[in-house]
């Protein structure tokens, strides 16, 4: 890690979001560790859940200064109440977004004076303001894309939500029974679930994904909203987990490529089940329901 003292400076904006804080403060540190300071602007809203007793923005300042890392941390108010619940009223939190550009702007010039100028602005994808915070400052803009691989998959796959598609879950990429370093090919498969209460297996093949199961797996009463792929590493058999607004969580197994998969209901949460995801492993399920309960 760098320990001289920067001789650039980066801003660095995330969307006050879930997902999009953690990805780009990892990227802030790779550039602090290679000679960047680091401005990490966050909503007031947003630094009050970072920032927690005993950890506050200028102990975990000091933390990463020690590791050769050097940040300050900014916030500026998103103008909502206190009570807004944000991402729940999305248009609302993003019109407030979309307006933050001459207050950051403010921001930064106000405090302009303490530090080295701005080199660029790392923005969030999302974060369009951040083009108009950088033309008024007259510095180069670099989008950032804080998307996970899942998200990337609904975006370049986006015809499928019009056919009904909710969830993708990918295969392991060797066949099941295969262990670590035991030679296989591997393959490219998926499932999917939507609003017409099943499951489809699809698998890449002849340059196109191709339906492998027949016909689709069934045993809902109501759309299926999510779908998750076991490990299958060193198991002889291929399983898959699925929930759906039915309130019911089914297991999926299959032997072998071509036997018939076959069904069991496991559990039925009588309310919605939004998620499900396997272990590591591929042996503990975590089930979360519509009362904001997991179980696994």
């Amino acid at each position: 890690m760098s320990s001289t003292h920067p001789r650039l400076h980066a801003v660095v904006v995330p969307l006050p979001a879930q997902g999009h804080v953690n990805p780009l403060f990892h990227f802030a540190k790779l550039l602090a560790a290679r000679g960047f300071f680091i401005t990490f602007i966050n909503t007031e809203w947003s630094e009050q859940r970072i920032f927690r007793p005993p950890n506050d923005a200028k102990k975990v300042c000091r933390r990463l200064q020690q590791r050769g890392m050097h940040f300050r941390f900014l916030s500026l108010p998103d103008r909502l109440p206190a009570d807004h619940p944000r991402l729940l009223i999305i248009h609302e939190f993003f019109y407030v977004m979309h307006n933050l550009g001459p207050a950051m702007t403010r921001l930064l010039q106000s405090t302009a004076d303490d530090v080295l100028p701005i080199t660029c602005i790392v923005a969030d994808c999302l974060f369009a303001c951040t083009h108009e915070v950088a033309t008024a400052l007259a510095i180069p803009r670099v989008v950032f894309w804080t998307f996970c691989t899942s998200a990337a998959i609904a975006l370049a796959f986006v015809h499928l939500i019009y056919v009904g598609v909710i969830a993708v879950s990918w295969a392991p990429a060797l066949a099941p029974g295969c262990t670590v370093g035991q030679p296989s090919d591997p393959f490219q498969k998926l499932v999917s679930g939507g609003c017409d209460n099943t499951a489809k297996v699809w698998k890449f093949y002849h340059g196109s994904w191709n339906l492998v199961c027949f016909p689709p797996l069934q045993m809902h009463t109501d759309w299926v909203r999510d779908v998750a792929w076991a490990s299958n590493l060193g198991l002889s058999k291929s399983t898959l987990a699925r929930c759906s607004q039915d309130g019911a969580v089914v297991i999926w197994t299959q032997g072998k490529e071509g036997d018939k998969w076959v069904g069991t209901v496991r559990n039925d949460f009588k309310t919605p089940v939004w998620r499900v995801s396997w272990s590591l492993t591929g042996n503990i399920l975590a089930v979360a329901d519509g009362n904001n309960n997991v179980t696994l």
